[in-house]
């Protein structure tokens, strides 16, 4: 075998050096503060995160194994930053699923975290920065591999309360700030809130069963009344 042929066949079966064509869908992260902790429910699509953040090639739907948690919490808590008054605030990661329906195949489906984060001073601002995947585009800009248009960089976050916030972070932009006290629930969210956990409470027991029933009767619509 000549020398040219030899470096042609080293060549071929040399792993390919530039970055896998990944589809990248926008991060969604909702923000929900309370008076003693802040919680991200952050969803995303699951390619990514199975082959380059979870080292796992199918994650269970619930039930992760330690070393898949922490990896998911440390990859969070790197791509979505959080502040209290320019204070960082660090999140714990207690909850992990994998949901994939059933006409998805291979590593599709969807990523679904929830962070904890300590409660912040009243009065505070929250900040922060969302940069999910952007090791992944800064590796394909400097392999000079094109952004292609089924790569989305980025990240949705919604901040429900009295006053809500919507951002749409990219790399171009992407930081948020807002103050603490928009996000406080206002009187029919409390509301909600307080009925779901009347109706959490109930399912516990035997004897809440009727009284839920008597409450969907009595918010039903009415039975027509029988005349002759």
């Amino acid at each position: 075998m000549t020398p040219s042929a030899a470096l042609l066949l080293a060549l071929l079966a040399a792993p390919r050096a530039a970055a896998d064509d990944y589809p990248i869908k926008p991060v969604e992260v909702v923000l929900h503060v309370a008076p003693d902790r802040v919680v991200a429910d952050v969803t995303s699509d699951s390619i990514y995160w199975i082959e380059e953040v979870l080292g796992e090639t199918s994650p269970p739907p619930s039930g992760w194994p330690a070393a898949a948690r922490e990896s998911a919490q440390n990859y969070a808590n790197a791509h979505l930053r959080l502040f209290a008054d320019g204070k960082p605030l660090t999140g714990r990661l207690i909850d992990a699923s994998y949901v994939q329906r059933p006409w998805q195949v291979y590593e599709q489906g969807v990523i679904r975290l929830r962070l904890v984060y300590p409660a912040v001073p009243p009065g505070a601002t929250i900040s922060g920065r969302a940069d999910f995947f952007g090791e992944y585009r800064a590796e394909r800009l400097a392999s000079r591999e094109p952004l292609l248009p089924m790569m989305v960089f980025r990240t949705d976050l919604s901040v429900p309360g009295r006053r809500p916030h919507r951002f749409a972070l990219t790399p171009e932009s992407d930081s948020f700030s807002f103050p603490a006290a928009d996000a406080e629930p206002g009187p029919l969210r409390r509301a909600l809130a307080g009925l779901e956990a009347g109706v959490l409470t109930a399912l516990e027991t035997a004897g809440g069963w009727p009284a839920l029933a008597a409450l969907a009767l009595s918010l039903g619509p009415a039975l027509p009344s029988r005349r002759r």
